[in-house]
């Protein structure tokens, strides 16, 4: 991987777990679904680029994970929904499980095979699982808990 790039994905992936993390610690939706869906980005740009030097397919299923997370983690423009509403709640929780185990395994795989990615990039991936457990666990202990 280029240095350049590397360290520019690496600040950038810092930039935006911090706004995630930042969401999350202050029950804002729109921060913390913003920065997971922008960070969510970082791994498409790469395995794209990494695509188109070897031509290999892995890198295009990492592609298609990453693209659903987008997809399913847009920030919120009208919130029409909250607490109140059990579906709404429901499938919240089961897409921050899905982004979790997804981050989670992501991680593992980076640190624990040679893919051609920076172990720091398996850290963050940890981070962001760390950060949606705690979404999760905060979701589970308290009912009813309020998103802004």
């Amino acid at each position: 991987m280029n240095l350049t790039l590397e360290i520019v994905g690496t600040f950038w992936a810092i930039a935006l777990i911090s706004i995630a993390g930042y969401g999350a610690l202050t029950r804002q939706r729109r921060w913390f679904t913003l920065g997971i869906c922008l960070f969510s980005t970082i791994p498409i740009i790469a395995e794209a680029l990494a695509y188109a030097q070897d031509d290999n397919l892995e890198h295009l299923a990492f592609v298609i994970v990453f693209l659903v997370q987008v997809i399913i983690t847009p920030p919120p423009i009208n919130m029409r929904y909250g607490a109140d509403n059990e579906s709404s709640m429901a499938l919240a929780q089961k897409i921050g499980f899905a982004i979790f185990v997804t981050e989670l395994s992501t991680g593992y795989l980076i640190l624990s095979t040679e893919l051609g990615v920076p172990h720091q990039f398996g850290y963050l991936h940890f981070a962001v699982a760390l950060i949606m457990a705690w979404t999760i666990v905060k979701t589970y202990i308290t009912p009813n808990v309020r998103w802004k």
